[in-house]
Parts: C-alpha cells; structure tokens; sequence
C-alpha cells in the first residue's frame, strides 16, 4: 500500500503484512491503529505518518529516527519497535508491540496523587530502562506521565514501558538545538530541564534526569512543576519559565505534607536548576528511591541500579539550596489540591 495517507485507514486495509484492525488514537502528524501481523499471527500497533507531515525533512527525519533507535533498544521495560516501513510517495509507518493498560497521565487523572510505595514500584525499572537507553547513546528528552505506559501482563503484572522516541537524539549530538529554526520548543516544557528550554548547552544524560524528577513530583503531588495555587491549567509557559528562573519551585510536601522528607529531598535533588547539582545518572536517582519501594520490587532492581552507584549517594535535605523551594502560603491549599487536584495536562 502507498500513496497519500492524509485519511484514515479503514479496517481491512492491507499495509504491506499488516492488517488493519481498528483506528484507536490521533496523534500530532499520524494516527494509530491496531493491527494484525499476517506473518507471525499477533497483534501489533501501526503508527503512521501523514504524507504532508512527511514533506517536512525534519519531522519525516525525526519520525524515522524514532523508530531505528527505539527498535536498537533492547529492554523488557522499552516498547518494542518491530518494523520501520517507509514509501517512496512520502508514507512512513512503524510497526510496535501491543500493550494493554494505560499511560501514568491517566493514572494520575484517575487517581490523584499516588501512593509512594506503587509509584516507586514504577519507577525503579523506568530509572533502569533510561540508563540503558543512555547506555546506548541516546536522550529521550521528552519523559513525561503519557510516555510511560502501564502495561498490564496477562496474569495482572503492571509492566512499565518507555514510548516515544521521537525527539531522541544521539548523547553530544550539537546538530540540532532543543528549539526549531521558528522557535518552536521540541518536547514538553513542564518536564524539560533550563538548559533545554535555554537551549544554549549541548545536552546529556541529565536532561532526562531531570524530566524524570518531574514525573515524581507530578504523580506524588498532583501539582505541575512551578505550579502554584490559584494557577489554572492554562497557566501561560512564560509564567512558567519565570517561576523556574527565580527558583521558585513549591517543595513536594508543600503540596503534600505526609510525604517522607528525604522522598523530597530526592525529588529535589533531581529537579536541580544547575544540572551540576542533579544525580549523575538515572541509576543514580533509581538507587536513591530503592528505600521507598516494595521488598519485591528492591531486590529485583537494586543490583542493576548500584551498579555504578557514586560512594556520595546519600541524599539528605541539607544537599538543597532552600531558597530554590518556596512554601505555600497561608492559608494552605485548598484539600481538592493537597489531594485530588483539577486535572491539568500531563
């Protein structure tokens, strides 16, 4: 099949061994299907590119560039990319495994702030499955909760997946600042570490550190980043910026009293505005939430994630600049957001 994919491919459509299911999800240049692999008899997901997205050099690039460098990744807890197909009319489709579940935005939604001993759980084989992907060269830089998928086992094991490689690039790479020739921010400013958003430093295995640390301080505490109360979930990106700019972070227990100290001291720890500041790695800041896990869940990670643990592991709050966390004012925050916040995107 080839040709201009600028509509919706209907169930039955054949994609070269592919079989087309179902359409599922509208994505920013593509959608994605269900999809039945006629070879091997298995459900797969098809994520195709539009052919006017495809005209755009860059993002067919950065398309393409997803799905050869997730597919070189070979890790229980990174979605597996089966097969980059591409058509000399400007089509391009990847071909990935099927996974039942939901992402950690949804969670979130769902549930509100979580529980530390689950997240933890979640987030030790996510901390491993980053450092491999650094392992392998490569920055995410686009970690945030709809990237991290809950995948559910058929006997009800949640299995965490790392999704969406598509602004990947090579570690050291200097070909391509996190800003496009207009402007445009690549990735999701909430989790993005200052020297992305400055885009003025060549980044490296910290930016992810850092984006990794956001997602803890968003599912510990329902709150965004430099959120503040009152904020809606409209708050302007400037506003944002601002706020990180003057170091003006609300510490995680701010928003959540009950959290364990040295829980946030991690957070903060990962958030560090000078990156000099953050965990080295993201074995490092796994290590450091080994504490807060399950006994089940520390015994199968701890190994891998030491592995290269610094002897200045320790996290203490005494490692923070308090000045870069602000309190909540008085009176605290309204109990919808110290415990079931308005949902804001993720």
């Amino acid at each position: 099949m080839s040709g201009s994919l600028d509509t919706r491919l209907p169930p039955g459509a054949r994609l070269e061994r592919y079989d087309i299911v179902r359409f599922m999800a509208n994505g920013g240049f593509g959608d994605v299907y269900e999809a039945r692999d006629t070879r091997l008899d298995r459900r797969v997901v098809v994520k195709s590119l539009r052919a006017k997205a495809a005209e755009d050099a860059d993002i067919r690039a950065r398309f393409l560039r997803e799905g050869r460098l997730a597919a070189a990744i070979e890790h229980p807890h990174v979605v597996r990319v089966f097969d980059v197909i591409e058509h000399e009319r400007g089509d391009a489709y990847l071909v990935m495994e099927y996974l039942n579940g939901r992402d950690l935005g949804e969670e979130l939604a769902t549930r509100g702030p979580l529980p530390v001993e689950w997240l933890c759980d979640v987030m030790l084989p996510v901390c491993a499955a980053v450092a491999q992907v650094h392992d392998r060269g490569i920055l995410h830089r686009d970690l945030k909760p709809a990237n991290l998928f809950l995948s559910v086992s058929l006997d009800g094991e949640i299995i965490p997946k790392l999704l969406d490689f598509g602004i990947s690039r090579p570690l050291g790479d200097r070909a391509e600042h996190e800003r496009t020739r207009t402007g445009v921010v690549l990735g999701s400013p909430r989790y993005m570490s200052p020297e992305q958003l400055e885009g003025s430093r060549t980044p490296d295995g910290r930016v992810d550190v850092y984006a990794l640390g956001a997602v803890l301080y968003r599912c510990l505490t329902g709150a965004l980043p430099y959120q503040h109360p009152g904020d809606d979930s409209n708050v302007e990106h400037f506003t944002v910026f601002k706020r990180m700019a003057a170091r003006e972070l609300i510490a995680p227990r701010g928003w959540r009293p009950d959290l364990p100290a040295a829980l946030e001291a991690v957070v903060l720890r990962a958030m560090a505005f000078d990156r000099d500041g953050r965990f080295g790695d993201a074995r490092e800041l796994g290590a450091a939430l080994l504490p807060f896990a399950s006994h089940a869940v520390r015994a199968r990670w701890e190994a891998v994630l030491r592995r290269h643990e610094r002897t200045s592991q320790d996290v203490t709050p005494a490692l923070f600049d308090t000045a870069s966390t602000v309190p909540l004012p008085t009176p605290p925050v309204a109990p919808s957001c110290t415990h079931r916040p308005p949902v804001t995107s993720s």
